[in-house]
């Protein structure tokens, strides 16, 4: 479905419009991840992380760039967590 200058992304995106789909912002992931992490017992680590990127241990005040960051320095941490389950 994409041509040379490579807009499947775009295309996929134009799909999710159309049924109505929409992804949350990047707080609600982090707010989703920590939620997860709580729940499989890999909070005290992504704290951890939390504190080394950022220096302080308060994931959940992070916006914008910085909650990227974070998930993506603990989002295979918290998936191994839950297939462990």
């Amino acid at each position: 479905m994409s041509n040379e200058n490579d807009d499947a992304l775009t295309n996929a995106f134009n799909a999710d419009a159309y049924w109505g789909k929409t992804t949350a912002n990047v707080e609600q992931q982090l707010a989703n991840l920590l939620e997860e992490a709580r729940k499989y017992s890999v909070d005290p680590f992504v704290r951890s992380i939390c504190d080394q990127l950022f220096d302080h241990p308060r994931p959940e005040t992070l916006v914008g760039w910085q909650a990227e960051l974070l998930i993506e320095a603990v989002s295979e941490l918290v998936y191994c967590a839950r297939s462990q389950q």
